[in-house]
């Protein structure tokens, strides 16, 4: 149970600062936009006054960077970014009424992204057939660019790579940023969900590479086991963390 407690709105949606892209649609394109998801952030903190703080304001700012970073240096294996929605206003309904809530100033109120088919999560299950090795081999190389542009991913799991199925073969991309951090800081935030990642101790531990290759390993396994291929055929495919111990 947690207590009720006024919320900022500038405690919850960040500055448009010049620099940001906004979004501005394509012809023919599908998008997902994206709402910072508050509460699980502060069930799993465990304190409600997070609201009275800037966490998910910087939560929200360390994504809309990665997003950046990743704008300008686009990659085939990572998702999309196409910009930023800016509102000086908040509009919605409340129990049957419509509410406004002015902002002090123009502030990031979405992120926009490709919207993909699917995820691999749901790929799997719905027992659709692909080239294992194909979807590795482009998850591997997606890691490669974040550590490349000094970042790691943070959150490697099956419901965070992303299927484009409108081609001839599958295009799986690395998404959702929320969790990316800079190689060598301290973790904190947000990180990775458990059971795929390292456990990490935040505000302690330091971002590593092998965040990535923990959680590529776990669903290499993951592969094998849902869809029956062979360890021997997905040999040879990223890297193995040095603490994996599947």
């Amino acid at each position: 149970y947690f207590p009720l407690c006024r919320v900022n709105p500038a405690k919850l949606y960040p500055k448009a600062m010049r620099e940001y892209h906004r979004f501005s649609p394509r012809d023919g394109e599908k998008y997902y936009k994206k709402h910072q998801d508050f509460l699980p952030i502060v069930v799993e903190e465990g304190d409600m006054s997070l609201f009275k703080e800037d966490l998910i304001t910087r939560l929200t700012v360390r994504e809309i960077n990665v997003c950046e970073l990743m704008r300008t240096n686009p990659h085939t294996n990572v998702a999309k970014y196409r910009g930023a929605v800016c509102r000086t206003r908040m509009e919605f309904d409340y129990r049957g009424k419509n509410l406004t809530v002015l902002f002090d100033t123009e502030r990031v109120y979405k992120l926009v992204f490709k919207k993909y088919d699917c995820d691999l999560w749901d790929l799997v299950k719905e027992r659709e057939q692909f080239d294992a090795r194909h979807c590795l081999e482009s998850l591997a190389a997606g890691i490669k660019h974040f550590h490349a542009l000094g970042v790691v991913h943070c959150d490697i799991k099956p419901d965070n790579i992303f299927v484009d199925l409108s081609g001839k073969r599958p295009v799986f991309v690395v998404g959702d940023f929320d969790s990316t951090q800079m190689i060598g800081a301290v973790y904190n935030l947000k990180g990775g969900a458990r059971g795929w990642g390292r456990n990490k101790r935040h505000g302690h531990d330091l971002v590593e590479k092998d965040d990535d290759w923990y959680g590529f390993q776990n669903v290499k396994q993951w592969l094998i086991r849902e869809t029956g291929a062979r360890s021997r055929d997905l040999d040879g495919i990223g890297r193995i963390s040095r603490d994996w111990v599947g």
